[in-house]
């Protein structure tokens, strides 16, 4: 019999890993701002900061889809 709260579980983690890619997006352009504001280095520490943060995220997005195989693999090998 299905857990009905299987569903819900998975919805949960797919749209926390878009929230982590935008959040590090986000954190990149106000690092990257805020540094060149403070060193005045317009706009390369912005750029730079940006596609760190771009990078990360989706970085993290790779590490959770081979999460998600893993664990689908070990659900089909167990039952």
């Amino acid at each position: 019999m299905s857990d009905p709260g299987k569903p819900i579980q998975s919805y949960l983690r797919y749209s926390a890993v878009g929230i982590e890619l935008g959040l590090s997006v986000l954190a990149g352009l106000f690092v990257g701002k805020y540094l060149d504001d403070w060193l005045g280095t317009k706009p390369w520490l912005l750029l730079l900061f940006l596609i760190l943060g771009v990078v990360a995220g989706f970085r993290s997005i790779i590490r959770a889809a081979r999460r998600m195989m893993q664990e689908e693999k070990d659900r089909e090998k167990t039952g």
